[in-house]
């Protein structure tokens, strides 16, 4: 079965994020894009989510994903995915569930949830594990 292209369009945007490529990032948005780490309240317009995303740029050196399961529908991707971020101080590994709105092949919708509970411990601990050599502990699948 061939991939959908809202499917591909999201995939080469989180391989964007993975190569910390801002442009190509910026450019697979809308103008208008809304862009929500639930709980977090939405970043509304483009020009707040690039100053977001280069504020994350500061502390995360690294980012990657593991993609568990994609779907579309109607516009929409939904992704189950495990994300890594890395930095000086940061080791985590945490479950994602992504929802992203495509309308006229751009993002209009980017909205992640996540395990706020194990994320806050990884957040806390990631420190002394980097400090010592460790490494984020196995995320459930």
């Amino acid at each position: 079965m061939a991939q959908s292209a809202g499917i591909a369009l999201v995939e080469d945007f989180l391989n964007a994020l993975a190569r910390n490529d801002a442009d190509a990032v910026l450019a697979f948005m809308s103008d208008d894009i809304v862009y929500q780490n639930v709980p977090l309240p939405p970043d509304r317009g483009k020009a707040k989510v690039e100053r977001t995303l280069r504020a994350f740029q500061r502390v995360m050196k690294e980012f990657s994903f593991e993609m568990l399961h994609v779907a579309e529908t109607n516009g929409v991707v939904l992704t189950e995915r495990i994300d890594v971020i890395r930095g000086p101080l940061l080791d985590l590994r945490f479950w994602v569930c992504g929802t992203f709105e495509i309308k006229d092949g751009k993002i209009t919708l980017w909205r992640d949830r996540f395990d706020v509970a194990s994320f806050g411990w990884q957040l806390l601990t990631s420190p002394v594990r980097r400090a010592f050599g460790g490494h984020h502990p196995a995320t459930p699948a």
